[in-house]
């Protein structure tokens, strides 16, 4: 079928779509084997054939009927919502764990269609074409991957493009990204990202490392309204760790054989830099073996605010107690407009990117990291993706990058929608093709879990991230996947790779 002249793709689907009122233009009409006509004459059906058929469409529902039957078997041919909006979920999240088996194994994405009241159709990540729901039934076709590949001209001609500026390892500019976001074939996109990682990491293995996080106080004054961790100060539930149960978290790091502590917490109004310097010494005194990896920018920037301290100087006393790299936290989208909606009283986008060039310049690495799906634009996913770039044309201090979905469990954006592991794939694929000049991408295991990472490892990323061990952030936001090495080691093999430990610096451990 084909929708009209303005058509993205053509769509092989089940008879759900053969109603008038669904407003396709083209119909490929099954294979008749006997029986009466039902819902068109025998003129009309004659015509629809001879169409078919000089499109090489015919005979081809078969396709489509497999699909049904197989995602009937496996999650039932109904939905258990009684509400609207929860129901499209459900049936959408199905579609989505059919879409994540087959783009991985086969090469094929399926296309979810829920036939609605109001028969309004909107897209959705990995091609999903989806309408509002109606009763309790839903309607599944199968696109092939040439299928994908042929249909829109503009599109796929502006994609073999970009592809060959890829591969001639050509930089890509902010068009070329925003049109990546939105070309519709995921599974191709995903194969470039990972062309670009094996050029940039040929090696057979993705690594990980054995860290902590330890979120030594939950006291902060900044209430971003994505955050559910915070406590404000002077707040019954605010928290700071004696120095006692910190460094009995990083003896049971060290006891599993872990090297990295990062230490993050909140914008505590009490704690100026003797305590950080103290706090380092001592974690450096009895286990100098683990890496500080800790304060994120925003945290460095307001400990030089109440010490009165140059960012500079700050930076320096820091380092020699102890810090020995920062991570990317803080940075969500680089972008003042959109971090004057979530973190009116943050550091601006430049602040941040100063505070690392800083760092960069002084020695001191760091992870750069983006956290989509809130009120960011895509338009200004890849302003933050440029940004990033620069300023690593610039330093080469910046070690790997990050990026995970919002969370709005529990938090003041609560009408947000939560993005889907589609869109993941997605992001971390058109990271890997935005971000020319960083070698590595970390999965974000914590907020997708094991099932989504152990695709995107063929959708640009070469590493897992952290055990964490322990992780209390994102998890106040009700999401919550913390993997062991063995865990992590078997997401790697799943995908075909060969687990590595490494450090914070990636020097592989083993």
């Amino acid at each position: 079928m084909r929708k009209g002249r303005s058509a993205r793709f053509w769509l092989l689907a089940d008879a759900g779509f053969d109603g008038r009122d669904v407003e396709w233009t083209d119909v490929v009409p099954p294979i008749r084997r006997g029986g009466r006509l039902r819902a068109w004459s025998r003129v009309l059906r004659a015509e629809l054939v001879e169409r078919a058929k000089a499109s090489g469409l015919y005979g081809q529902r078969w396709k489509v009927e497999t699909v049904i039957s197989v995602i009937k078997r496996k999650f039932g041919d109904g939905v258990r919502s009684r509400k609207l909006r929860l129901a499209r979920r459900e049936v959408l999240a199905k579609g989505v764990a059919y879409n994540l088996h087959r783009s991985f194994f086969c090469g094929c994405v399926c296309l979810v269609c829920v036939v609605g009241f109001e028969g309004r159709a909107s897209v959705v990540g990995l091609g999903i074409i989806a309408t509002e729901q109606i009763g309790y039934t839903y309607t599944v076709c199968e696109v092939s991957q040439s299928m994908l590949e042929t249909p829109v001209r503009t599109e796929s001609l502006r994609f073999e493009a970009i592809a060959e500026k890829v591969l001639a390892g050509e930089r890509l500019s902010l068009e070329d990204g925003v049109a990546l976001f939105r070309y519709p074939n995921l599974p191709a996109l995903g194969a470039l990202a990972h062309a670009v990682r094996v050029r940039k990491n040929p090696h057979p293995y993705a690594t990980y490392v054995i860290g902590r996080i330890i979120n030594y106080t939950n006291v902060c004054w900044v209430r971003c309204k994505f955050c559910a961790f915070y406590r404000p100060p002077n707040h019954a539930e605010g928290y700071l760790l004696s120095d006692e149960e910190i460094l009995q978290k990083i003896d049971e790091l060290v006891q599993q054989g872990g090297v990295e502590a990062l230490i993050q917490g909140g914008l505590n109004p009490k704690l100026k830099i003797d305590y950080y310097e103290r706090l380092f010494r001592l974690i450096r005194q009895h286990y100098p073996q683990v890496i500080i990896h800790g304060l994120s920018p925003t945290e460095i920037l307001y400990i030089a605010h109440i010490s009165r301290l140059s960012v500079r100087e700050c930076l320096q006393r820091l380092i020699a107690a102890g810090l020995h790299s920062i991570p990317g936290a803080g940075g969500e989208i680089l972008v003042d407009r959109v971090r004057q909606q979530i973190a009116p009283f943050k550091d601006t986008a430049q602040e941040w990117l100063d505070l690392m060039r800083e760092a960069h310049q002084l020695g001191l690495r760091s992870t750069a990291s983006m956290m989509y799906g809130h009120k960011e634009t895509i338009e200004e996913r890849v302003e933050h993706l440029i940004r990033l770039r620069e300023l690593q044309d610039e330093t080469g201090g910046f070690t790997a990058f990050v990026c995970w979905n919002f969370q709005p469990e529990g938090t003041e954006l609560p009408e947000v929608r939560k993005a889907t592991p589609a869109d993941y794939l997605r992001t971390v694929a058109v990271a890997r093709l935005m971000l020319d000049n960083f070698d590595h991408l970390q999965a974000s295991i914590l907020t997708q879990g094991p099932k989504v990472i152990t695709v995107a490892l063929r959708y640009g990323l070469d590493d897992v991230g952290s055990t964490m061990i322990e992780e209390n952030v994102v998890s106040a936001q009700g999401t919550k996947f913390i993997l062991n090495a063995q865990e992590i080691e078997r997401v790697i093999r799943s995908a075909g790779f060969i687990p590595k430990r490494r450090n914070t610096r990636y020097e592989i451990l083993d």
